[in-house]
């Protein structure tokens, strides 16, 4: 009975349920039919109206949106952060670090990253402490005394002393070290005070000699086991150098198979105990190009964040670049070998420089420049406007050659002296530059009746036989003279002899009374005094015409990102020096 009855009350409830439910389904129907359907008419009359509000609707959410994109770059700026490896290009090759070697614009590069010096330049080019911590000179100008900054570190972790500083420069001073440095460190003594202060004895006064200091010092606890004569070829120079500069080394990475278009890229990483803070960047890479062709090529693919030392023409820089041009504490000019038989007349020079229309032949170099018109530039103690080389004038310049005996035979283009013709011939290294301005010389030259011939050398090897032998007429040459104006290793007389380190004297110029003048003016510390020492020389330089002073280069460097806190339209006095700051470089961004 029980189940019997539990059964049937289960039964009248299913019932009572699916009544409800089909009665839900049924209101559900006549209220679907009471306001949908009975009322769609209304809903296609009203669909303009809808789908007016969704648009604008759908226009507003855009605009905010574009607008706070747009606000977000107004207010939100990019600013640089640490980190990142920054990439360099540069034409040469690597072949040495050690400061106490390297020349060429990779090497020079290379070591200004490692190797620290006791001194180095700010960005107005005056000198500052780098290892040094301060420095003096006593009241004769002899004894110069640098006390170093404390807690200095080689990249191997040894510390950095005084006896490092004195193992540096009596191996330049060492003949047997073969170092380019030594012709500025002849008699020069060096003694350790302390494991912090050095002294340097001169035996004269020697007004330039704080600049001397801005070479890189080198480790003693490394290259001491090794006799001085084996310092230029050991693996240190170019497998594991050991440095205290910003950066230490990494490696040396080689691309390519064939030697005609291989590349090689130092790698250098950021050194943490870097005694101005540890730098920026994560590290640098300087990659070497066989030609300038190469690292443009580059430069245009990415490959590389920056080139160096490019010959662009400022109408040639692609706007998607950003330039660095810094203006060389150098001077290039026409050497005038004053012993070749034509150009050993000195009337014959002078007609030479008459000739020549130095602004006009600047043109041609297409960006600003400034001009050399003196031995001494225009930014250096002891220039003188008064003894500025003599100017453009056809007239006189051919006045010059006929009181000279070269004459305008006929129809003839070029003069003659005794059926000689008037030949010169003009050496140059391959150069952008360099080409302008033999192109121009030879048609200003030629409008007097001088013909001039040109001798265009295509490598660095094949220009410094020129410069050893002196085997021109005339030399298309810049010359490096630096912040100091001691110009006797190119004037003086001394440094016309072959047995000379250098014999840089490239005009072969002998005058007793520049000699006297160089001698002197190398001596004064006092400004005033040293300008007054000079001016006997200025005054035969200009007389003598032993060169004819063109323009200061500039050097210059193009990237394909913004480089922060990169020294910008400075005056340097050489390329490696653009890395002076590189430690508060950086190249990655964030926006805040």
């Amino acid at each position: 009975m029980t189940y019997r009855y539990t059964r049937l009350r289960v039964r009248r409830r299913m019932r009572k349920r699916k009544k409800q439910v089909v009665g839900l389904g049924e209101s559900a129907n006549k209220q679907l039919d009471r306001h949908i359907f009975r009322r769609w008419h209304n809903f296609k009359n009203a669909g303009r109206f809808a789908i007016g509000w969704f648009g604008l609707v759908v226009l507003l959410i855009v605009a905010v949106t574009f607008q706070t994109l747009s606000l977000g770059k107004h207010y939100l700026t990019s600013n640089p952060v640490a980190g990142g490896v920054y990439t360099e290009g540069v034409v040469g090759s690597f072949s040495n670090a050690s400061p106490l070697y390297a020349t060429d614009d990779v090497d020079t590069a290379v070591s200004k990253l490692l190797f620290d010096s006791l001194l180095t330049y700010d960005d107005k080019n005056q000198l500052k402490g780098d290892l040094a911590a301060s420095w003096t000179v006593d009241g004769r100008g002899t004894t110069y005394t640098v006390t170093l900054k404390p807690n200095l570190f080689w990249h191997d972790g040894q510390p950095l002393t005084t006896d490092d500083v004195v193992f540096t420069y009596d191996t330049i001073k060492n003949p047997d070290a073969k170092s380019p440095l030594l012709s500025s460190w002849t008699g020069v003594k060096i003694e350790k005070v302390d494991k912090r202060v050095v002294k340097f004895i001169l035996p004269n006064a020697y007004s330039p000699f704080a600049y001397a200091l801005t070479n890189g010092i080198v480790p003693k606890h490394i290259l001491g086991k090794y006799p001085a004569e084996q310092l230029r070829s050991v693996s240190f120079n170019t497998k594991n150098p050991v440095g205290s500069g910003p950066f230490e080394w990494k490696g040396i990475v080689l691309h390519g198979d064939n030697n005609a278009d291989q590349t090689e890229t130092i790698q250098l990483q950021r050194f943490a105990k870097y005694h101005d803070g540890a730098p920026k960047l994560d590290g640098v890479a300087i990659t070497a190009y066989k030609n300038e062709d190469a690292l443009r090529q580059a430069l245009q693919d990415n490959k590389i964040i920056a080139a160096a030392g490019l010959s662009f023409s400022d109408k040639e820089i692609d706007s998607r670049y950003n330039t660095f041009g810094y203006s060389l504490m150098s001077a290039n000019m026409i050497f005038l070998r004053t012993t070749s038989p034509i150009l050993s007349d000195k009337m014959v020079r002078q007609a030479l420089i008459k000739a020549t229309d130095v602004p006009a032949l600047s043109a041609k170099i297409d960006y600003p420049t400034i001009p050399v018109r003196e031995p001494i530039l225009s930014s250096q103690i002891g220039y003188n406007p008064a003894y500025e080389q003599l100017g453009f004038d056809k007239a006189g310049a051919m006045k010059l050659l006929d009181d000279a005996g070269w004459k305008i035979n006929g129809k003839d283009q070029f003069r003659t002296k005794s059926g000689k013709k008037l030949s010169i011939k003009l050496t140059y290294q391959v150069n952008h530059e360099f080409s302008h301005i033999a192109d121009g010389l030879q048609k200003q030259w030629a409008d007097v009746g001088v013909e001039l011939s040109v001798d265009i050398t295509q490598n660095k090897n094949d220009s410094s036989k020129y410069l050893d032998s002196h085997e021109y007429d005339a030399l298309l040459y810049g010359i490096n003279i630096g912040p100091d104006p001691d110009v006797y290793a190119y004037w003086h007389s001394s440094q016309i002899d072959k047995k000379s380190q250098i014999h840089l004297n490239l005009s072969e110029y002998k005058s007793a009374v520049t000699d006297t003048a160089l001698e002197a003016g190398r001596t004064r510390t006092d400004a005033k005094l040293r300008a007054a020492k000079y001016k006997p020389f200025l005054q035969a330089w200009h007389n003598d015409v032993p060169a004819i002073g063109l323009y200061q280069p500039r050097y210059l460097v193009a990237s394909n990102q913004h480089i922060y806190n990169m020294q910008q339209s400075l005056t340097i006095n050489t390329p490696s020096e653009r890395f002076n700051n590189v430690d508060k470089w950086m190249i990655n961004t964030n926006r805040k």
